[in-house]
């Protein structure tokens, strides 16, 4: 019996990992730090998402416009994501349940 082989595309992924930075950046800063610092995390992190997973669609070999394009989605994504759907659910955010149930992180408090 051969194994089930499961491929998502560059697309797919990017949006994917898109959708689940917000989270990330809010399990990684403090409730109260700047909304610079939380953008700043956000920008990091997208990059580092748009980057492997151009990576991993081309098995290892690097593009530059691809990359680009890669961390443009994931960071429109991440905000989009954000924005309009988890902190209406009050998922992420200041006042939204992963910052107040993980207080610690990185940030100055205000």
């Amino acid at each position: 019996m051969n194994p089930i082989e499961v491929i998502v595309d560059q697309y797919w992924l990017t949006l994917i990992a898109g959708v689940l930075l917000p989270t990330v950046v809010a399990l990684v800063t403090k409730q109260l730090a700047s909304g610079a610092v939380k953008a700043v995390t956000l920008v990091f992190l997208s990059v580092l998402a748009g980057w492997l997973t151009q990576l991993q669609q081309d098995g290892g070999h690097f593009e530059v416009w691809s990359t680009v394009s890669n961390i443009i989605l994931a960071f429109g994504t991440a905000v989009i994501a954000h924005f309009g759907l988890l902190q209406p659910i009050n998922l992420t955010g200041k006042n939204g349940a992963i910052q107040a149930a993980v207080p610690g992180g990185i940030g100055p408090s205000n």
